[in-house]
Protein backbone atom coordinates (compact mmCIF):
# COMPACT_ATOMS: atom_id res chain seq x y z
CA UNK A 1 0.00 0.00 0.00
CA UNK A 2 1.13 3.53 -1.07
CA UNK A 3 1.36 5.99 2.24
CA UNK A 4 1.91 9.26 -0.24
CA UNK A 5 -0.10 10.89 -2.93
CA UNK A 6 2.98 11.05 -5.17
CA UNK A 7 1.66 9.44 -8.78
CA UNK A 8 3.72 7.17 -9.92
CA UNK A 9 5.25 7.47 -13.68
CA UNK A 10 4.94 5.30 -16.50
CA UNK A 11 7.80 2.99 -16.80
CA UNK A 12 9.76 4.34 -13.39
CA UNK A 13 8.82 3.83 -9.67
CA UNK A 14 7.33 6.50 -7.47
CA UNK A 15 9.87 6.66 -3.88
CA UNK A 16 7.81 6.13 -0.81
CA UNK A 17 8.41 9.29 1.02
CA UNK A 18 9.18 9.56 4.97
CA UNK A 19 6.08 7.89 7.07
CA UNK A 20 3.52 9.55 8.97
CA UNK A 21 4.60 11.52 12.01
CA UNK A 22 2.72 9.31 14.11
CA UNK A 23 4.34 6.36 13.25
CA UNK A 24 7.57 7.71 13.35
CA UNK A 25 7.01 8.99 16.98
CA UNK A 26 5.92 5.29 17.84
CA UNK A 27 8.78 3.92 16.56
CA UNK A 28 10.96 6.65 18.40
CA UNK A 29 9.78 5.50 21.47
CA UNK A 30 9.69 1.91 20.96
CA UNK A 31 10.55 -0.25 24.12
CA UNK A 32 14.64 -0.79 24.21
CA UNK A 33 14.00 -4.46 24.36
CA UNK A 34 16.70 -5.84 22.04
CA UNK A 35 16.04 -8.67 19.66
CA UNK A 36 18.28 -10.92 17.26
CA UNK A 37 17.88 -9.47 13.74
CA UNK A 38 16.17 -11.57 11.52
CA UNK A 39 19.11 -11.92 9.34
CA UNK A 40 20.94 -13.39 11.54
CA UNK A 41 18.44 -16.00 11.95
CA UNK A 42 18.09 -16.67 8.43
CA UNK A 43 20.42 -19.80 7.32
CA UNK A 44 21.99 -20.96 3.75
CA UNK A 45 19.01 -23.64 2.20
CA UNK A 46 18.86 -26.75 2.75
CA UNK A 47 17.44 -29.98 0.66
CA UNK A 48 14.28 -29.47 0.12
CA UNK A 49 12.53 -32.98 -0.48
CA UNK A 50 12.49 -36.03 1.37
CA UNK A 51 15.03 -39.08 1.69
CA UNK A 52 13.49 -41.79 -0.75
CA UNK A 53 14.26 -44.83 1.56
CA UNK A 54 12.34 -47.48 -0.73
CA UNK A 55 10.68 -48.19 -3.86
CA UNK A 56 7.76 -50.22 -4.39
CA UNK A 57 5.84 -52.14 -7.38
CA UNK A 58 3.18 -54.28 -6.60
CA UNK A 59 -0.84 -55.60 -8.27
CA UNK A 60 -2.02 -51.94 -7.05
CA UNK A 61 -3.11 -49.41 -9.16
CA UNK A 62 -0.53 -47.06 -7.18
CA UNK A 63 2.23 -47.99 -4.90
CA UNK A 64 4.06 -45.07 -3.55
CA UNK A 65 7.42 -45.60 -2.22
CA UNK A 66 8.40 -44.67 0.98
CA UNK A 67 10.38 -41.47 2.20
CA UNK A 68 11.80 -39.60 5.23
CA UNK A 69 11.10 -35.73 4.66
CA UNK A 70 12.83 -33.37 6.54
CA UNK A 71 11.29 -32.90 9.61
CA UNK A 72 11.62 -28.98 9.79
CA UNK A 73 10.43 -28.82 6.55
CA UNK A 74 7.29 -30.81 6.96
CA UNK A 75 6.60 -29.03 11.11
CA UNK A 76 6.27 -25.64 9.00
CA UNK A 77 4.41 -26.63 5.91
CA UNK A 78 1.58 -29.00 8.57
CA UNK A 79 1.88 -25.23 10.52
CA UNK A 80 1.26 -22.75 7.23
CA UNK A 81 -0.73 -25.60 5.34
CA UNK A 82 -2.71 -27.79 7.85
CA UNK A 83 -1.88 -31.80 8.72
CA UNK A 84 -4.41 -32.90 6.19
CA UNK A 85 -3.19 -31.19 3.29
CA UNK A 86 0.51 -31.85 3.17
CA UNK A 87 1.51 -35.24 2.70
CA UNK A 88 3.69 -37.14 5.78
CA UNK A 89 6.01 -38.96 3.99
CA UNK A 90 7.16 -36.18 1.82
CA UNK A 91 6.15 -32.99 3.25
CA UNK A 92 4.58 -32.05 -0.43
CA UNK A 93 1.37 -30.26 -0.34
CA UNK A 94 -2.17 -31.79 -1.65
CA UNK A 95 -2.02 -31.18 -5.57
CA UNK A 96 -6.30 -31.27 -5.22
CA UNK A 97 -6.07 -27.87 -2.76
CA UNK A 98 -5.06 -24.50 -2.87
CA UNK A 99 -4.51 -23.36 0.71
CA UNK A 100 -3.24 -19.85 1.12
CA UNK A 101 -1.96 -18.65 4.96
CA UNK A 102 -2.08 -14.97 6.04
CA UNK A 103 0.58 -13.46 7.85
CA UNK A 104 -0.54 -9.97 7.56
CA UNK A 105 -1.28 -6.91 4.85
CA UNK A 106 -1.07 -8.54 1.67
CA UNK A 107 1.37 -11.10 2.36
CA UNK A 108 0.58 -14.96 1.90
CA UNK A 109 2.32 -18.21 1.96
CA UNK A 110 0.30 -20.80 -0.68
CA UNK A 111 0.00 -23.76 -1.83
CA UNK A 112 -0.30 -24.88 -5.30
CA UNK A 113 -0.39 -27.90 -7.37
CA UNK A 114 1.68 -29.26 -4.45
CA UNK A 115 4.37 -26.58 -4.40
CA UNK A 116 4.60 -23.55 -2.06
CA UNK A 117 4.94 -19.88 -3.33
CA UNK A 118 4.71 -16.42 -1.54
CA UNK A 119 3.01 -13.58 -2.54
CA UNK A 120 4.78 -10.63 -0.78
CA UNK A 121 6.93 -11.13 1.60
CA UNK A 122 7.36 -9.01 5.20
CA UNK A 123 6.45 -10.09 8.70
CA UNK A 124 4.52 -7.02 10.21
CA UNK A 125 7.06 -5.45 12.79
CA UNK A 126 8.77 -1.72 13.72
CA UNK A 127 5.61 -0.04 15.13
CA UNK A 128 4.27 -3.27 16.98
CA UNK A 129 6.39 -6.37 17.26
CA UNK A 130 4.72 -9.96 18.18
CA UNK A 131 1.51 -9.29 16.24
CA UNK A 132 2.00 -11.85 13.72
CA UNK A 133 2.97 -15.24 14.46
CA UNK A 134 5.44 -15.97 12.14
CA UNK A 135 8.80 -14.57 10.66
CA UNK A 136 11.22 -14.84 8.03
CA UNK A 137 13.12 -17.56 9.23
CA UNK A 138 9.97 -19.95 9.12
CA UNK A 139 8.83 -18.69 5.91
CA UNK A 140 12.51 -19.35 4.21
CA UNK A 141 11.98 -23.00 6.30
CA UNK A 142 8.81 -23.85 3.81
CA UNK A 143 11.23 -23.32 1.33
CA UNK A 144 9.38 -21.67 -1.78
CA UNK A 145 10.13 -21.85 -4.92
CA UNK A 146 8.86 -18.49 -5.59
CA UNK A 147 8.36 -14.88 -4.23
CA UNK A 148 6.35 -12.59 -6.44
CA UNK A 149 6.42 -9.21 -5.36
CA UNK A 150 3.31 -6.68 -6.21
CA UNK A 151 5.87 -3.91 -5.67
CA UNK A 152 8.84 -2.95 -3.68
CA UNK A 153 7.35 -0.90 -0.55
CA UNK A 154 7.93 -1.75 2.29
CA UNK A 155 5.26 -3.63 4.13
CA UNK A 156 5.07 -5.69 0.56
CA UNK A 157 8.77 -6.92 -0.20
CA UNK A 158 11.28 -6.19 2.97
CA UNK A 159 11.35 -9.44 3.95
CA UNK A 160 12.07 -10.76 0.53
CA UNK A 161 15.75 -10.81 0.09
CA UNK A 162 17.02 -12.70 3.38
CA UNK A 163 14.04 -15.25 2.48
CA UNK A 164 15.30 -16.17 -0.93
CA UNK A 165 18.67 -16.17 0.30
CA UNK A 166 18.22 -18.53 2.77
CA UNK A 167 15.69 -20.09 0.96
CA UNK A 168 17.12 -20.60 -2.83
CA UNK A 169 13.53 -19.27 -3.80
CA UNK A 170 13.69 -16.99 -7.11
CA UNK A 171 12.08 -13.35 -6.46
CA UNK A 172 9.53 -12.34 -8.94
CA UNK A 173 9.06 -8.91 -10.15
CA UNK A 174 9.26 -5.86 -12.36
CA UNK A 175 12.63 -4.50 -13.88
CA UNK A 176 12.45 -1.67 -11.28
CA UNK A 177 11.67 -4.70 -8.52
CA UNK A 178 14.63 -6.98 -9.64
CA UNK A 179 16.87 -3.81 -9.77
CA UNK A 180 16.33 -2.65 -6.41
CA UNK A 181 16.32 -5.65 -4.62
CA UNK A 182 19.79 -6.76 -6.25
CA UNK A 183 21.76 -4.24 -4.85
CA UNK A 184 23.16 -5.96 -1.57
CA UNK A 185 25.29 -9.01 -2.31
CA UNK A 186 25.01 -11.78 -2.73
CA UNK A 187 22.52 -10.72 -5.13
CA UNK A 188 19.15 -12.75 -5.28
CA UNK A 189 17.87 -14.69 -8.09
CA UNK A 190 15.36 -12.24 -9.27
CA UNK A 191 13.26 -12.55 -12.36
CA UNK A 192 12.09 -9.69 -14.46
CA UNK A 193 8.75 -10.26 -15.64
CA UNK A 194 7.59 -6.25 -16.58
CA UNK A 195 9.74 -3.72 -18.33
CA UNK A 196 10.48 -0.52 -16.81
CA UNK A 197 8.71 0.98 -19.75
CA UNK A 198 5.45 -1.04 -19.51
CA UNK A 199 2.12 0.54 -19.79
CA UNK A 200 -0.88 0.25 -17.61
CA UNK A 201 -2.72 -3.52 -18.88
CA UNK A 202 0.47 -4.77 -20.37
CA UNK A 203 0.35 -8.72 -19.79
CA UNK A 204 3.13 -10.83 -19.61
CA UNK A 205 4.23 -14.35 -18.85
CA UNK A 206 5.80 -15.17 -15.45
CA UNK A 207 7.50 -17.97 -14.02
CA UNK A 208 6.00 -20.74 -11.87
CA UNK A 209 5.74 -24.20 -10.64
CA UNK A 210 5.36 -27.16 -12.75
CA UNK A 211 1.50 -27.29 -13.64
CA UNK A 212 0.39 -23.47 -12.59
CA UNK A 213 0.18 -21.01 -15.51
CA UNK A 214 1.20 -17.51 -14.19
CA UNK A 215 0.55 -14.01 -15.97
CA UNK A 216 1.93 -10.81 -14.82
CA UNK A 217 0.00 -7.31 -14.78
CA UNK A 218 1.20 -3.92 -14.66
CA UNK A 219 -1.56 -1.80 -13.02
CA UNK A 220 -2.21 1.05 -10.75
CA UNK A 221 -0.79 1.68 -7.38
CA UNK A 222 -2.98 3.15 -4.35
CA UNK A 223 -3.30 7.10 -4.18
CA UNK A 224 -6.16 9.35 -3.70
CA UNK A 225 -8.50 11.30 -5.53
CA UNK A 226 -11.13 13.88 -5.88
CA UNK A 227 -15.02 12.23 -5.23
CA UNK A 228 -16.37 11.32 -8.06
CA UNK A 229 -19.50 10.66 -6.36
CA UNK A 230 -21.21 10.74 -2.32
CA UNK A 231 -19.47 6.98 -1.20
CA UNK A 232 -19.19 6.35 2.63
CA UNK A 233 -15.89 7.35 3.64
CA UNK A 234 -13.77 4.51 5.82
CA UNK A 235 -11.75 6.66 8.14
CA UNK A 236 -9.81 4.19 10.96
CA UNK A 237 -10.31 4.76 14.83
CA UNK A 238 -7.26 3.88 16.82
CA UNK A 239 -6.95 0.10 18.29
CA UNK A 240 -5.13 -1.24 21.49
CA UNK A 241 -2.79 -3.20 19.25
CA UNK A 242 0.05 -1.12 20.43
CA UNK A 243 -0.33 -1.30 23.91
CA UNK A 244 -0.88 -4.65 23.69
CA UNK A 245 2.24 -6.13 21.28
CA UNK A 246 5.12 -3.27 21.73
CA UNK A 247 7.63 -2.49 19.10
CA UNK A 248 11.34 -3.39 20.17
CA UNK A 249 14.49 -1.17 18.86
CA UNK A 250 15.57 -3.77 16.94
CA UNK A 251 12.35 -4.05 15.00
CA UNK A 252 11.92 -0.24 14.79
CA UNK A 253 15.70 0.23 13.37
CA UNK A 254 14.98 -1.92 10.59
CA UNK A 255 11.55 -0.80 9.72
CA UNK A 256 13.28 3.10 9.62
CA UNK A 257 15.96 1.48 7.20
CA UNK A 258 13.45 0.89 4.52
CA UNK A 259 10.86 3.07 4.70
CA UNK A 260 11.89 5.39 1.47
CA UNK A 261 12.27 1.87 -0.22
CA UNK A 262 10.63 2.42 -3.83
CA UNK A 263 7.10 1.08 -5.30
CA UNK A 264 8.91 -0.01 -8.53
CA UNK A 265 5.72 -0.51 -10.58
CA UNK A 266 2.92 -2.19 -9.06
CA UNK A 267 1.89 -5.82 -10.42
CA UNK A 268 -1.52 -7.95 -10.38
CA UNK A 269 -0.67 -12.01 -10.91
CA UNK A 270 -2.97 -14.49 -11.68
CA UNK A 271 -2.47 -18.70 -10.86
CA UNK A 272 -4.34 -20.73 -13.38
CA UNK A 273 -4.15 -24.38 -12.28
CA UNK A 274 -6.49 -26.41 -15.56
CA UNK A 275 -9.79 -24.61 -15.44
CA UNK A 276 -8.92 -22.69 -11.99
CA UNK A 277 -7.92 -19.64 -11.43
CA UNK A 278 -6.60 -17.20 -8.58
CA UNK A 279 -5.91 -13.27 -9.02
CA UNK A 280 -3.84 -11.47 -6.34
CA UNK A 281 -3.53 -8.10 -6.24
CA UNK A 282 -1.61 -6.09 -3.16
CA UNK A 283 -2.82 -2.54 -4.02
CA UNK A 284 -6.34 -1.10 -5.40
CA UNK A 285 -5.68 2.13 -7.48
CA UNK A 286 -8.32 4.37 -8.61
CA UNK A 287 -9.19 3.41 -12.18
CA UNK A 288 -12.38 5.69 -13.05
CA UNK A 289 -12.04 8.25 -15.37
CA UNK A 290 -7.95 7.73 -16.40
CA UNK A 291 -6.78 6.37 -19.53
CA UNK A 292 -4.40 4.32 -17.48
CA UNK A 293 -7.55 2.84 -15.41
CA UNK A 294 -9.46 1.99 -18.58
CA UNK A 295 -5.95 -0.03 -19.88
CA UNK A 296 -6.25 -2.11 -16.88
CA UNK A 297 -9.89 -2.71 -17.16
CA UNK A 298 -9.84 -3.51 -20.35
CA UNK A 299 -6.90 -6.10 -19.40
CA UNK A 300 -8.40 -7.63 -16.40
CA UNK A 301 -11.92 -8.37 -18.44
CA UNK A 302 -9.79 -9.89 -21.46
CA UNK A 303 -8.37 -12.68 -18.62
CA UNK A 304 -11.97 -13.58 -17.69
CA UNK A 305 -13.44 -14.58 -14.81
CA UNK A 306 -11.66 -15.66 -11.88
CA UNK A 307 -12.70 -18.33 -9.13
CA UNK A 308 -11.17 -16.47 -6.54
CA UNK A 309 -9.70 -12.93 -6.18
CA UNK A 310 -7.55 -12.33 -3.20
CA UNK A 311 -7.79 -8.11 -3.39
CA UNK A 312 -6.20 -5.10 -1.34
CA UNK A 313 -9.36 -3.24 -0.24
CA UNK A 314 -7.34 -0.38 2.15
CA UNK A 315 -5.81 2.61 0.30
CA UNK A 316 -5.60 6.78 0.62
CA UNK A 317 -8.47 6.89 -1.58
CA UNK A 318 -10.71 5.51 1.34
CA UNK A 319 -11.19 9.03 3.39
CA UNK A 320 -12.36 10.39 -0.23
CA UNK A 321 -14.19 7.59 -2.26
CA UNK A 322 -14.50 5.06 0.38
CA UNK A 323 -14.10 1.59 -1.31
CA UNK A 324 -15.05 2.41 -4.62
CA UNK A 325 -11.57 1.32 -6.51
CA UNK A 326 -11.30 -2.33 -4.98
CA UNK A 327 -15.18 -2.57 -6.15
CA UNK A 328 -14.13 -1.38 -9.64
CA UNK A 329 -11.33 -4.46 -9.54
CA UNK A 330 -14.31 -6.79 -8.33
CA UNK A 331 -15.93 -5.53 -11.03
CA UNK A 332 -13.71 -6.28 -13.87
CA UNK A 333 -12.23 -9.40 -12.43
CA UNK A 334 -15.56 -10.88 -11.84
CA UNK A 335 -14.40 -13.69 -9.21
CA UNK A 336 -16.46 -16.21 -7.62
CA UNK A 337 -14.91 -15.87 -4.28
CA UNK A 338 -13.54 -12.46 -3.03
CA UNK A 339 -10.46 -12.31 -0.47
CA UNK A 340 -10.12 -8.92 1.20
CA UNK A 341 -6.44 -8.21 2.16
CA UNK A 342 -4.24 -4.88 3.11
CA UNK A 343 -6.88 -4.23 5.80
CA UNK A 344 -5.72 -5.44 9.12
CA UNK A 345 -4.09 -3.35 11.56
CA UNK A 346 -0.23 -2.72 10.65
CA UNK A 347 0.40 0.97 10.51
CA UNK A 348 -1.42 3.48 13.01
CA UNK A 349 -3.25 6.44 11.67
CA UNK A 350 -4.39 4.59 8.74
CA UNK A 351 -4.91 1.15 9.55
CA UNK A 352 -7.13 -0.87 12.38
CA UNK A 353 -7.94 -4.25 12.93
CA UNK A 354 -9.80 -6.13 10.04
CA UNK A 355 -13.19 -6.28 11.67
CA UNK A 356 -13.54 -2.47 11.57
CA UNK A 357 -13.72 -2.47 7.67
CA UNK A 358 -16.50 -5.56 7.04
CA UNK A 359 -19.28 -3.44 7.63
CA UNK A 360 -18.54 -1.22 5.38
CA UNK A 361 -16.53 -3.90 2.77
CA UNK A 362 -20.14 -5.50 2.64
CA UNK A 363 -22.35 -2.22 2.19
CA UNK A 364 -19.92 -1.52 -0.90
CA UNK A 365 -20.29 -4.92 -2.12
CA UNK A 366 -24.00 -4.61 -2.36
CA UNK A 367 -24.16 -1.25 -3.72
CA UNK A 368 -21.34 -0.95 -6.25
CA UNK A 369 -21.12 -4.61 -7.66
CA UNK A 370 -24.01 -5.83 -9.44
CA UNK A 371 -25.73 -8.88 -8.49
CA UNK A 372 -25.28 -11.01 -11.03
CA UNK A 373 -21.66 -10.83 -10.59
CA UNK A 374 -21.49 -9.71 -6.70
CA UNK A 375 -18.78 -12.69 -5.24
CA UNK A 376 -19.18 -14.69 -2.01
CA UNK A 377 -17.39 -12.81 1.02
CA UNK A 378 -14.14 -14.70 2.65
CA UNK A 379 -13.73 -12.44 5.43
CA UNK A 380 -10.16 -12.61 7.34
CA UNK A 381 -9.62 -10.53 10.32
CA UNK A 382 -6.40 -9.89 12.29
CA UNK A 383 -5.37 -11.10 14.15
CA UNK A 384 -7.37 -14.47 14.33
CA UNK A 385 -6.82 -15.73 10.97
CA UNK A 386 -3.17 -15.22 10.60
CA UNK A 387 -1.48 -18.74 9.79
CA UNK A 388 -4.78 -20.04 9.74
CA UNK A 389 -4.67 -22.75 6.73
CA UNK A 390 -8.71 -23.60 6.88
CA UNK A 391 -10.11 -20.49 6.45
CA UNK A 392 -8.39 -20.14 2.60
CA UNK A 393 -8.54 -23.54 1.25
CA UNK A 394 -9.63 -24.29 -2.03
CA UNK A 395 -10.30 -27.77 -3.56
CA UNK A 396 -9.22 -27.96 -7.25
CA UNK A 397 -9.68 -31.25 -9.14
CA UNK A 398 -6.45 -32.46 -10.74
CA UNK A 399 -7.12 -35.66 -12.45
CA UNK A 400 -4.16 -38.20 -12.38
CA UNK A 401 -2.58 -39.22 -15.39
CA UNK A 402 -3.86 -42.79 -16.80
CA UNK A 403 -1.58 -44.79 -19.30
CA UNK A 404 -3.43 -45.44 -22.65
CA UNK A 405 -2.08 -47.97 -25.95
CA UNK A 406 -2.54 -47.35 -29.70
CA UNK A 407 -1.96 -50.04 -31.78
CA UNK A 408 -0.24 -48.16 -34.82
CA UNK A 409 1.19 -51.25 -36.89
CA UNK A 410 1.63 -54.81 -36.73
CA UNK A 411 3.25 -56.13 -33.25
CA UNK A 412 3.69 -52.23 -32.43
CA UNK A 413 1.64 -50.28 -29.72
CA UNK A 414 1.92 -46.56 -29.21
CA UNK A 415 1.92 -46.12 -25.02
CA UNK A 416 1.32 -43.03 -23.56
CA UNK A 417 0.47 -41.10 -20.16
CA UNK A 418 -2.76 -38.91 -21.02
CA UNK A 419 -3.94 -36.20 -18.41
CA UNK A 420 -1.76 -34.00 -15.78
CA UNK A 421 1.08 -35.25 -16.48
CA UNK A 422 3.03 -31.95 -14.78
CA UNK A 423 4.29 -34.17 -11.44
CA UNK A 424 5.77 -36.94 -13.72
CA UNK A 425 9.37 -37.36 -13.28
CA UNK A 426 9.80 -40.34 -16.15
CA UNK A 427 7.98 -43.35 -16.73
CA UNK A 428 8.36 -46.50 -18.58
CA UNK A 429 5.65 -49.09 -20.46
CA UNK A 430 5.83 -52.42 -19.44
CA UNK A 431 2.97 -55.19 -21.27
CA UNK A 432 3.58 -58.64 -22.00
CA UNK A 433 6.68 -59.44 -23.76
CA UNK A 434 7.87 -55.75 -24.25
CA UNK A 435 9.70 -52.76 -22.31
CA UNK A 436 10.18 -49.51 -23.65
CA UNK A 437 12.47 -47.14 -22.65
CA UNK A 438 13.04 -44.66 -19.84
CA UNK A 439 10.83 -41.41 -21.30
CA UNK A 440 11.90 -38.40 -19.66
CA UNK A 441 10.22 -35.58 -20.94
CA UNK A 442 6.10 -34.75 -21.92
CA UNK A 443 4.59 -36.09 -24.04
CA UNK A 444 5.88 -39.18 -22.17
CA UNK A 445 4.85 -41.70 -25.11
CA UNK A 446 6.83 -44.73 -26.25
CA UNK A 447 6.48 -47.01 -29.38
CA UNK A 448 6.88 -51.02 -28.10
CA UNK A 449 7.16 -53.54 -30.01
CA UNK A 450 5.53 -56.40 -29.04
CA UNK A 451 7.22 -60.20 -29.34
CA UNK A 452 5.48 -62.75 -31.96
CA UNK A 453 4.23 -65.29 -29.29
CA UNK A 454 2.57 -62.09 -27.69
CA UNK A 455 0.72 -60.64 -30.52
CA UNK A 456 -2.42 -62.62 -30.29
CA UNK A 457 -2.92 -61.77 -26.94
CA UNK A 458 -4.50 -59.33 -24.71
CA UNK A 459 -2.27 -57.81 -21.86
CA UNK A 460 -2.69 -54.65 -19.40
CA UNK A 461 -0.46 -51.80 -20.17
CA UNK A 462 1.91 -50.90 -16.83
CA UNK A 463 3.09 -47.78 -16.48
CA UNK A 464 6.11 -47.16 -13.42
CA UNK A 465 5.93 -43.51 -12.76
CA UNK A 466 8.65 -41.65 -11.01
CA UNK A 467 7.53 -38.58 -9.57
CA UNK A 468 8.79 -35.15 -9.06
CA UNK A 469 8.30 -35.93 -5.69
CA UNK A 470 10.96 -38.80 -5.81
CA UNK A 471 8.06 -41.13 -4.90
CA UNK A 472 7.13 -44.35 -7.63
CA UNK A 473 4.02 -45.34 -9.01
CA UNK A 474 2.46 -48.31 -10.79
CA UNK A 475 -0.48 -47.27 -13.45
CA UNK A 476 -2.05 -49.77 -14.85
CA UNK A 477 -4.37 -49.83 -18.11
CA UNK A 478 -5.69 -52.19 -20.70
CA UNK A 479 -4.07 -53.01 -23.69
CA UNK A 480 -5.70 -53.55 -27.09
CA UNK A 481 -4.54 -56.73 -29.02
CA UNK A 482 -2.81 -55.69 -32.25
CA UNK A 483 -2.55 -58.32 -34.80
Amino acid sequence: MRHSSTPRRRGGSATRPVASAAAVLLIALAALVPSPSIASTLTAPATTGPTTTAAATTGSTTTPTRATPDPRLLETRNRFFGRANVDQRTARPRADRIVLSWFGVTNFAMAIRGHVVLLDAWVPRGVYSGYVPTDAAELARLRPSHVYIGHGHWDHAMDAVPIARASGATLVGSAEHCAFLRREEPAPDCVAVSPADAGPGSTRRAPGPAGVAVTAMRHVHSGPSLPSELREPFVPLPSPTILEHPTNVTDALELLSHLADPEGGTLLYRFEVGDHALTWNDSAGPLEGTAAGDAVVAALRAQGPADVQVGAIQGFNQFTNGLRDPMTYVRAIRPRVFVPTHHDDWQPGITTRAAAMRPVLERALQRDVPAAIRPELRFIEDPRDYVRPDALTFAVPVPRPVPAATCVGPRRVRAALTGDVHDVRSVRFLRAGAASRVAVRAPFARTLRVRRAHRMRAAPLRARVRWRDGTRSTLRASSRTCR
